[in-house]
Parts: C-alpha cells; sequence; structure tokens
C-alpha cells in the first residue's frame, strides 16, 4: 500500500483549509481505491471499488471515462491523491 507522505498531506491540508482528520480520513480512503498501492487510481480499480461500493454493477466503461476524465487535472489517465482530494472537497461542498 502506497503511503502518503506527510509533506503531501500537509501540503493539502493548507490548500483545503482541512483538519488533520479529515486529510487522514481521506488517505484512508485513497488507499482503499488504490489496490496496487502505486500511488493513483486507475479506471480499473475505480471501476471495483464503485461495484463494492454501491454493491452492483459498476457503471459503463464509458461513463467510467467520463468520471475519470473530470477528475483528472492533469491527464495521465489516472487519480493522483491531489486529484482525489479536490474531488472529495468539492462533492462535500455540494452536498451542504
Amino acid at each position: 500500500m502506497s503511503a502518503i507522505s506527510p509533506e503531501m498531506k500537509a501540503e493539502l491540508k493548507d490548500e483545503f483549509h482541512l483538519d488533520q482528520e479529515e486529510i487522514d480520513n481521506y488517505a484512508s480512503v485513497f488507499a482503499l481505491f488504490d489496490e496496487d498501492g502505486n500511488g493513483t487510481i486507475d479506471i480499473d480499480e475505480l471501476e471495483k471499488m464503485i461495484s463494492k461500493l454501491t454493491e452492483t454493477a459498476a457503471p459503463s466503461r464509458k461513463k467510467l471515462e467520463a468520471m475519470m476524465e473530470s477528475v483528472d487535472a492533469d491527464g495521465d489517465g489516472t487519480i493522483d491523491f491531489r486529484e482525489f482530494v479536490t474531488l472529495m472537497t468539492n462533492r462535500v461542498k455540494h452536498d451542504d
């Protein structure tokens, strides 16, 4: 399992105005998605996790690709921790 550096956590904590518990929770959830521990979430890991969380079939590959593209800010085809935190903080703001 990939460990997210304390420096990265501190940087994102400040950037997104999170407390330590929030950034640690995001890191724990990210680690669940990042099954191979390489520090990114690829489309296959996203598909597996959505299936586990919803207990139904994951969305179509086309929908998964659209989800990835909407989050993948650097265009490398994966979701890194910074992109994940961006997604989660935007989602929390919209849920309020």
